[in-house]
């Protein structure tokens, strides 16, 4: 999954799937939104993505991040339900490199998986969410379409403008849904996948506060 995080959403260029598109915010934390139809699927995706600073080390912001256990405590397009893990298993040499399925409580069944992927340049958190028959169909090894998938995720790195600090990356989706006109549709959940940005920022903020306080001086 960690392959297709920023794909279709880059800040600096748009691909040709781009029907929608809004800047907002603070220069400190400029959400770059857009909407596009999803290649060789026949529905349109909301994606945003973000980057801001945080006061903690990329190794404890990867711990806080990457646990299955308080991924409710920030998942804000996920509804903050908590997740039940079914299984893990480690996928590389790094013992961090994992990747975990686990049931979305008050769900109808969904799995949300998860992959942690560290490497020289930084680490990787992405999820998604599928469908119980969509997992069933991924554990006996057979394929499912790629564009049925909506990844989320955040890259983590050191912060050269702070000793210690973390530069993290947020990319949210969404499924665009709903029973209104065409256009009005379409700037709805511009405005959703932009407030979702916001509000997860906020919270995953608030839970690295909680784990540890920052102590470190710009």
């Amino acid at each position: 999954m960690v392959r297709c995080l920023f794909r279709d959403i880059s800040p600096i260029e748009r691909s040709n799937s781009t029907l929608l598109w809004s800047v907002t915010g603070p220069e400190d934390l400029k959400v770059h939104a857009s909407l596009y139809e999803q290649p060789f699927a026949n529905f349109e995706v909301a994606g945003a993505v973000v980057a801001f600073g945080v006061k903690h080390s990329p190794e404890f912001v990867l711990q806080t991040l990457g646990d299955v256990s308080k991924h409710h405590e920030w998942d804000v397009l996920g509804g903050s339900k908590k997740l039940c893990m079914l299984t893990q298993y480690s996928t590389g040499a790094d013992p961090r490199n994992n990747i975990s399925a686990s049931l979305i409580e008050g769900s109808s069944g969904e799995i949300l998986i998860k992959e942690v992927d560290v490497n020289r340049s930084g680490s990787l958190v992405v999820w998604s969410s599928v469908s119980k028959k969509d997992f069933d169909l991924i554990s006996n090894g057979q394929p499912i379409s790629e564009d049925s998938v909506l990844i989320s995720g955040f890259s983590i790195s050191a912060d050269g403008h702070t000793t210690g600090g973390s530069s993290i990356t947020l990319v949210l989706r969404m499924l665009v849904e709903g029973d209104q006109p065409l256009q009005e549709k379409r700037q709805r959940a511009i405005d959703l996948i932009t407030d979702a940005v916001n509000q997860t920022v906020k919270r995953v903020k608030e839970a690295l506060d909680k784990q540890r306080p920052p102590s470190i001086m710009i």
